[in-house]
């Protein structure tokens, strides 16, 4: 599945039948529809397609290829028939590996708790297909809350996704077999009737496949599993091939949680970055701020030091659109960068904060607590460095190095630091404590749309299938750089509770963000039986960027500066590429 289709319905065609794009595209009349070549040895097409009327042309086997004759245009009511035949009866014959509960494992995998989740026996598969309940009472009440939270919203605005979220809510209280196949079925036609730069797909899979363990959870397996892997299949291709077109990444670097460690396994991955930045760009001004200047001088008094002025202050950023920024990567031949000071926006309003959407954006999430503490430890560090290690200790810690001295030296890395990261610049300088549960709320809407795959750091297994599938990475062990020395250990306030008080929100917005990577890892696993990374790895340093005349971004408006789409097409895992 290695471009996308505006899909509406899976259907997977055998090589005794085949249908031409010429034909397909003149009967749909929609732009966009495709034929889409398939890896599988089996299978002579995979064609994702709405269910309108289309020619479908017999295989002539005398002639070894579609012929031209026999053309019988079908219905739209016989090309439902036809799909749902090639989908429930030859499906299966060519998978005969697959088991009744197989989807429905993949989703206990990541989802359910440790009472259900079955080991490799026989029986226990057999009894997975009667269990139902298999959610975590948190999960569970995790998932309600936020499809409670974006039906709310949506009901009486946005079409697009009011209906999607319609269709969603009727799919979980579907009390019958076929009323749960129909309504997979039209949630997949919804989903292909939305437009294919929909800023808001990373929103509608999680959706859906939040839709799809909920009614498991309250009904038990799927009866018709085929049509549910068919919609996972289905937003995989749409997930993939926004990676193609957008052919650029945005990194969202939230400082100690293992952002150089990534940008190292990018370039692994030939991804085309500055990899003596970390992959930031000078011109971006997307450094990271942690200090406040003005209370180091308050720690320093009278003296005179060595560091009267501290590294990484607190400052506000020049503004670089995010077209400029494209353009600038496309001109230096770059696929790749990565943002560690927060969102673009959210000046009159934290909701309009955002990460550049035309480019395929990336999130790695670390637990607070220890983000938190491998953040003092650093600032331990540079402090030691900057300022050497007398008047580190004799000036500006004399007093001691408490929560309430950390946080007032660094106030949004102490203070729920994700969240600010996340809502711009407004919210990231406002002074300690001042984040609210109004905050989080926003933090939760823009996390869950805006983001197109989410890492979580302390998860091996489900950090991996993030970068195979979600990213298309072959390459997945990442070099862990930057190791604190010991002696960073007595940087940290003995009231370490009081400094993960200050962080609960963060805490809360990491939760989230875990379970909506775990519903993105239900469609990546569905998708790995079928769809192989076999993507050409060239582990090198980025390339020198062509010779041309200097150009800051905020000149890329200008002729001289202005170059055609030339970055951006290594291969960098699903990025780039022809």
């Amino acid at each position: 599945l290695s471009h996308l289709s505006d899909a509406t319905f899976v259907s997977y065609f055998p090589a005794e039948l085949c249908l031409t794009c010429q034909d397909l595209r003149r009967s749909l009349r929609l732009p966009g529809s495709l034929l889409i070549a398939s890896s599988l040895s089996f299978f002579r097409l995979v064609c994702i397609i709405p269910l309108q009327s289309v020619r479908v042309q017999l295989r002539n086997p005398a002639h070894g290829t579609c012929g031209t004759h026999d053309e019988k245009p079908l219905s739209s009511s016989a090309m439902k028939l036809f799909g749902m035949y090639v989908t429930v009866i030859i499906l299966p014959y060519y998978f005969n590996t697959f088991s009744y509960a197989h989807i429905s494992r993949v989703f206990r995998t990541w989802l359910g708790s440790q009472q259900t989740l079955f080991g490799g026996d026989s029986d226990c598969v057999t009894e997975a297909r009667h269990v139902k309940g298999f959610l975590d009472n948190e999960i569970r009440k995790g998932l309600g809350h936020f499809l409670d939270y974006w039906t709310e919203r949506h009901h009486k605005r946005g079409r697009l996704l009011a209906g999607v979220l319609s269709t969603a809510r009727r799919l979980i209280n579907a009390d019958t077999n076929n009323t749960i196949s129909g309504e997979i079925v039209n949630l997949s036609i919804q989903l292909g009737h939305l437009p294919i730069n929909f800023v808001n797909w990373p929103l509608v899979r999680r959706i859906a496949v939040a839709s799809l363990a909920l009614y498991q959870d309250r009904h038990g397996p799927f009866v018709g599993e085929l049509y549910a892997e068919g919609l996972l299949l289905q937003l995989f291709a749409q997930h993939k091939g926004s990676a193609r077109r957008k052919a650029m990444m945005e990194f969202a670097h939230v400082s100690k949680s293992g952002g150089t460690s990534f940008c190292s396994l990018a370039m692994d991955n030939g991804c085309q970055s500055d990899t003596k930045r970390n992959c930031l760009v000078d011109a971006f001004g997307d450094d990271p701020r942690y200090f406040d200047q003005s209370y180091h001088e308050v720690l320093r008094g009278d003296c005179s030091t060595s560091c009267d002025n501290i590294e990484k202050p607190m400052k506000w950023r020049l503004p670089v659109s995010c077209t400029a920024r494209r353009m600038w990567l496309r001109r230096y031949a770059l696929n790749v960068y990565a943002n560690e000071y927060t969102a673009f926006g959210g000046i009159k309003s934290p909701v309009l904060a955002h990460p550049c959407r035309n480019m395929f954006t990336v999130l790695q999430l670390r637990h607070p607590y220890d983000r938190v503490i491998s953040h003092i430890k650093f600032a331990w560090i540079i402090y030691l460095l900057r300022c050497g290690e007398r008047d580190s200790r004799a000036v500006y810690f004399k007093h001691g190095n408490g929560t309430d001295v950390w946080s007032a030296l660094m106030p949004a890395p102490t203070n729920n630091y994700l969240i600010r990261s996340l809502l711009g610049e407004v919210v990231f300088n406002l002074p300690r404590g001042a984040i609210s549960s109004e905050h989080l709320e926003i933090a939760r809407e823009l996390l869950a749309k805006q983001y197109d795959v989410l890492l979580v750091l302390e998860d091996r297994d489900l950090f991996q299938m993030s970068l195979r599938y979600g990213l298309g990475f072959q390459r997945l062990n990442p070099r862990h750089d930057n190791k604190t020395p010991k002696s960073s250990e007595e940087s940290l306030p003995g009231d370490l509770e009081q400094l993960y008080e200050l962080n609960k929100l963060d805490l809360q917005l990491y939760q989230f963000g875990v379970l909506m990577a775990r519903l993105d890892a239900i469609v990546y696993d569905a998708a790995s039986r079928i769809v192989k990374s076999r993507v050409t790895v060239t582990p090198s340093p980025s390339r020198p960027p062509p010779q041309r005349p200097a150009c800051s971004p905020g000149d890329m408006s200008k002729p001289h500066c202005h170059v055609e789409e030339v970055g951006g097409e290594g291969r960098c895992g699903w990025i780039g590429g022809r």
